[in-house]
């Protein structure tokens, strides 16, 4: 589900796009997925209320709100 964007020539590392995590995936395979992609950062660009209403499980949510607490 990851859609790799072609980068300017220079521009090192790689970068992904993806949908929100627990949309179309379970967070297990979303977890999967990274690790075998090797993704090492995320950088989500959508606000706590919409991730809120579009994390079936809320799992994804949970995550970031206890990661931004610590």
């Amino acid at each position: 589900m990851f859609r790799e964007v072609t980068l300017p020539l220079g521009i090192q590392g790689r970068l992904l796009l993806h949908c929100m995590p627990g949309w179309y995936e379970s967070w297990d395979e979303f977890q999967f997925r990274i690790m075998y992609a090797k993704v090492s950062r995320i950088v989500c660009l959508t606000g706590p209320g919409e991730i809120k209403r579009k994390s079936p499980w809320l799992t994804y949510a949970d995550r970031i709100i206890s990661r931004n607490t610590v």
